[in-house]
């Protein structure tokens, strides 16, 4: 359930504002080790002078899908959250 004091109520919101933070900064994280792994997986290939056509898109098409994939994530904890607090809620109305 929901704090009932003003200053607990604004360090619950701090914190799930946190938790939502931290899933957009997982998705950036991970998107910057995907590159990372792309380049050392494609640095052979450059070495005997191929063009790693299959890597080529990975980068950009990656980090575009970072907001998306953040907001998808962030919004299936909110909803999950809502869940719960809506089933204490009524769990704590019935009794």
């Amino acid at each position: 359930m929901l704090p009932p004091t003003p200053r607990g109520r604004l360090r619950w919101a701090l914190t799930e504002a946190s938790i939502v933070l931290g899933i957009l900064l997982f998705w950036v994280v991970a998107v910057f080790a995907i590159g990372i792994l792309v380049a050392l997986l494609t640095a052979p290939i450059r070495l005997f002078g191929f063009d790693p056509v299959f890597f080529t898109g990975v980068p950009g098409t990656l980090s575009g899908a970072v907001v998306p994939m953040a907001v998808v994530t962030a919004g299936l904890y909110a909803l999950v959250r809502t869940g719960v607090l809506l089933i204490d809620h009524w769990h704590g109305v019935r009794q």
